[in-house]
């Protein structure tokens, strides 16, 4: 409005340059699906079961769980070149989840996924980065293939780094036979070169499994949890279950 609001008074030159930058903000409108974005905000609230929310209500008004729907939406509609997805699955349904798995597979840009839904992953992902070890490897791979070279390239590194472990002692043993006789220290002095030049294979390391132990604390009181009237939902007014009253006791067992 600014830009067409000066064109009436424009010289001939200045209605030029008036008319370039009315282009240069229709070409970044149209690069930003600006006039389909109404029907791109329902589209996703759909696809994360916002639109069973209320897409009018007050984001205060929210639960935890919503809000991070609500961001994930937000993230989603701006398409960053580089999009960073950290457990997205959290707090969606199935059919959500489905949802998502078809956006990010047609995601025109990058993205970044964090997660331990292995399933997600497999059907959305094509480049795995495994860091283990201050060590970074990339497998272009779905996670269940990835899983599969990952043993693989670990299985080689420890059959070559035993291989040249044993190359190493023999020419040593060589070495350390020879290098005081005249006829073969020559020939000890060559070997010797040849292991200083070679490129030691790293020795492949194991992760340490993590043991848990547990103090046994005093026994707790005879009733554990009592609850009277107990009303479970988001909504004081429309409850999912009715109201519940039951006592569990040391010891009971109830899932």
């Amino acid at each position: 409005n600014e830009i067409t609001g000066k064109m009436a008074e424009a010289t001939p030159e200045e209605l030029e340059e008036l008319l370039e930058q009315m282009a240069e903000v229709q070409d970044a409108l149209d690069a930003g699906d600006f006039y389909s974005l109404d029907m791109k905000i329902e589209e996703v609230a759909r696809g994360l079961g916002l639109d069973a929310i209320g897409l009018e209500r007050d984001v205060a008004a929210l639960s935890g769980g919503q809000r991070t729907k609500v961001l994930l939406a937000k993230l989603l509609l701006e398409k960053p070149k580089v999009l960073l997805l950290d457990e997205p699955t959290n707090y969606l349904d199935e059919e959500h989840v489905t949802w998502l798995k078809n956006y990010l597979k047609n995601y025109p840009h990058a993205f970044l996924l964090i997660s331990h839904d292995t399933e997600f992953m497999n059907e959305t992902v094509d480049v795995i980065f495994q860091l283990e070890f201050s060590k970074l490897t990339r497998y272009t791979a779905t996670y269940e293939k990835f899983l599969e070279l990952a043993e693989i390239n670990k299985r080689q590194h420890i059959d070559a780094y035993e291989k040249q472990q044993d190359f190493i002692k023999k020419q040593e043993d060589f070495i350390a036979k020879n290098k005081a006789r005249y006829s073969t220290t020559g020939r000890a002095k060559s070997r010797a070169k040849q292991l200083d030049r070679l490129e030691r294979i790293d020795r492949p390391e194991t992760a340490v499994k993590p043991e848990f132990g547990f103090k046994e604390a005093r026994s707790s009181g005879r009733y554990v949890v009592e609850a009277e009237n107990l009303v479970i939902g988001y909504d004081k007014d429309k409850p999912l279950l009715p109201p519940l009253t039951f006592e569990i006791e040391r010891g009971e067992k109830i899932a």
